[in-house]
């Protein structure tokens, strides 16, 4: 049986914007401390634990996403053989 991949720590992402309650956001920053070391393994970003859970309607962009205040981000790492784990960052805080 193949594990579950870990979602391994990683640093908070913030900014500040002239534009009230949104920011421009590159999520990806954080791929690397995230997957770690890790082999075969895709990861996505989810504007709902519902959709990272289920691999749908992954954010299109992320390199270059428009990030409302106070909203959290979720992350889907998925193993090759199909093994996910669906991290709910509003938990964490992680993603602010």
């Amino acid at each position: 049986v193949e594990p579950s991949p870990q979602i391994q720590d990683f640093d908070d992402l913030r900014a500040c914007s002239d534009n009230p309650n949104i920011a421009v956001f590159d999520l990806t920053q954080n791929s690397n401390l995230i997957i770690s070391n890790q082999e075969n393994v895709t990861l996505t970003y989810h504007q709902s634990l519902a959709s990272a859970e289920n691999g749908t309607n992954a954010i299109a962009f992320p390199v270059n996403y428009n990030g409302i205040d106070g909203e959290f981000i979720y992350i889907r790492l998925e193993g090759e053989n199909a093994c996910i784990t669906a991290f709910n960052s509003a938990e964490d805080n992680r993603f602010q």
